[in-house]
């Protein structure tokens, strides 16, 4: 972000759009202006509601240290540490520490790392699965669950701890006692998300005001699984589409890509390591919720899938599956390239552009 700030002064931001004045004001624009106005106002106006509020929750309590909009940042900047503590420990679990470090390296340096360092919630979400995914593993059941319920408040992705919880339950335990176990600490798991319907219910009559917000503002509807990608692809490619955004649709078409290749990867290692079924089903419903919507905007697939856990996870179980020398090559050419886009997405998010 450094280089970002000395290198936005010379690049020329979007027509309509002013440039930040300081360095906190290009941290804390688009989204970010959003969930300080609801830490500050409270759910305002319809478009609001698209933003869950477990993260307002937090900047409100941060708000008289740092400020409204300096606690989006300031939040979002420990929940980067601790998301990196976190993917060490749960990957240490399944991988060998040279690919845990690799796994973790490219989420740090990713292509969309500047949300890390932004006022934006995805940090917070990644540390609150993938510690919610180590105390899996340790059946802390309890733990993961409460973890699992702030994470399902944050952002629509949080939904996905609470079946996968419940299915490191019952792969531990099949019986009755698993079995109830398993709908009591799921259920726990999306406590967020289901206070934030009844809050809706009990204030505007409707539950599920989130979705009729989401339309509103993203013109976002719930399709049929992979839609958003097979919707970017056609876009990647469409004469009619502007240059400047068939290389967003293409970036979420890459992305996406990828994260399928690493979901059938770790369905071909769990036949010898069954205990990568859990990592693996979730990373499968975070790309299903985040591709099951169709709209005429922007969409912000690859965001979303960059900022799932298990795909690091099963990402460093299956670079222990290359030669050691085969994968310190690949691993060091993709953290190199995925820091050189992070770098320009840093730099066009600075000065003004919208980065989805």
């Amino acid at each position: 972000m450094a280089l970002t700030q000395l290198i936005r002064h010379y690049v020329k931001p979007p027509t309509g759009v002013t440039p930040p004045q300081n360095w906190l004001a290009s941290l804390t624009r688009w989204d970010a202006n959003w969930y300080s106005n609801i830490a500050r106002h409270g759910y305002f106006s319809l478009p609001s509601h698209a933003f869950y509020p477990g993260f307002p929750l937090l900047v409100r309590l941060l708000a008289p240290l740092a400020g409204y909009s300096g606690a989006t940042v300031v939040l979002s900047w420990a929940a980067t540490w601790i998301a990196i503590w976190g993917l060490l420990r749960v990957c240490d679990h399944y991988a060998s520490a040279a690919s845990s470090d690799a796994a973790t390296l490219l989420f740090a340096w990713g292509p969309l790392s500047l949300f890390l360092v932004a006022g934006y919630p995805e940090s917070l979400l990644v540390a609150l699965t993938a510690w919610s995914l180590y105390f899996m593993t340790q059946q802390k059941w309890a733990a993961a669950a409460i973890l699992g319920g702030v994470a399902s408040g944050i952002l629509a992705q949080g939904l996905i701890i609470g079946p996968c919880l419940a299915l490191t339950i019952l792969l531990s335990d099949p019986h009755a006692r698993g079995w109830a176990r398993a709908l009591g600490w799921g259920l726990v798991s999306e406590a967020g998300f289901l206070g934030y319907c009844l809050y809706s219910q009990l204030r505007y009559a409707n539950a599920f005001i989130m979705l009729r917000a989401e339309r509103t503002v993203w013109r976002n509807q719930l399709s049929y699984p992979f839609h958003a990608f097979i919707r970017d692809a056609h876009y990647t490619f469409a004469p009619h589409v502007a240059a400047s955004l068939r290389i967003y649709f293409a970036g979420d078409v890459l992305l996406g890509g990828i994260c399928v290749a690493v979901i059938l990867g770790g369905a071909w290692v769990c036949r010898r390591q069954p205990s990568l079924i859990p990592p693996t089903v979730m990373l499968t419903l975070g790309l299903v919720l985040s591709s099951s919507t169709s709209n005429g905007a922007t969409t912000s697939l690859g965001r979303f899938v960059v900022f799932l856990a298990p795909l690091y996870v099963v990402l460093a179980t299956l670079l222990d599956t290359i030669p050691v020398r085969v994968r310190m090559i690949a691993s060091s050419q993709l953290i190199t390239l995925a820091t050189i886009l992070g770098i320009i997405y840093g730099i066009m998010f600075a000065v003004g552009y919208r980065i989805v």
